[in-house]
């Protein structure tokens, strides 16, 4: 829930773990598997819904795309799919 992650109400559910850096005071201290993790997470979850904000948007006419979402560029590539 992302209200509650801003509002530091955050439940212990198994999606947590994912997350796992959102409280953490020490960025050296996140364990790079965690980030392996969420970047598999989001590079997963994007496929189905970059189509629907590709539909929602069409990027007809435009000249340049930033993907500034910091993951492994699936939304980028989902864009470039959709219009070569």
């Amino acid at each position: 829930d992302p209200v509650a992650l801003l509002r530091q109400q955050q439940a212990n559910t198994g999606m947590r773990r994912f997350w796992a850096y959102s409280q953490n005071t020490n960025p050296a201290a996140v364990q790079p598997q965690d980030a392996a993790d969420y970047s598999r997470l989001m590079a997963a979850s994007v496929t189905s819904v970059a189509q629907d904000i590709l539909d929602a948007y069409p990027l007809d006419g435009c000249t340049s795309l930033l993907d500034a979402g910091g993951g492994d560029g699936s939304f980028a590539l989902a864009a470039a799919r959709r219009i070569s």
